[in-house]
């Protein structure tokens, strides 16, 4: 069985290579993992021809502060909600003016949060659609283990997440 951190090196390389090859970018919205996805992209060599801009909005001001998301919405949806998620992605890529937006919310704990359990997470990922539109997958996820392997695992599923909406072509070639 391959490593989380493995997986983890694996994955962002895969992502600097393929954006690099087709001449994208993206930016990153980060509350629970708090810039670990960035981090990993950035720890990969070329990453400054990728990597626009990350976003660390661990609280709800900076959700509304640095992305714009109205502080109302924010406490209609809940930050650790499917609609935030969705939000902080495409705000990401909207600011930073690249095509793909990543972003993390949810509870790494110890305790609850919004009413949500420890581990509870949403990613998501804004991307260009087929018909040269925009689109927002998001994902629920429920995760165990300790603070720091909940936001790892989250990294890494973000990351698998936008990897599945790049260019197939350069994907497959490892």
């Amino acid at each position: 069985m391959i490593s989380q951190a493995l997986e983890l090196k694996e994955t962002a390389c895969i992502i600097v290579t393929t954006l690099k090859a087709c001449g994208r970018r993206m930016a990153t919205a980060e509350s629970l993992t708090g810039g670990l996805i960035a981090a990993s992209i950035i720890s990969i060599p070329g990453a400054s021809e990728c990597l626009e801009e990350g976003y660390i909005t661990y609280s709800d001001a900076a959700k509304s502060k640095m992305l714009g998301i109205p502080a109302e919405n924010i406490r209609e949806w809940k930050a650790v909600s499917e609609n935030t998620a969705r939000a902080m992605a495409e705000m990401a890529a909207k600011l930073a003016d690249c095509e793909y937006g990543v972003s993390a919310t949810g509870v790494a704990g110890p305790d609850k949060e919004d009413g949500q359990d420890v581990g509870t997470v949403f990613i998501g990922c804004s991307y260009p659609d087929e018909n040269g539109g925009r689109a927002c997958e998001v994902r629920r996820l429920s995760l165990s283990g300790t603070r720091n392997e909940i936001r790892t695992r989250t990294v890494v599923l973000a990351l698998k997440l936008l990897l599945s909406h790049m260019p197939a072509r350069q994907k497959d070639r490892r």
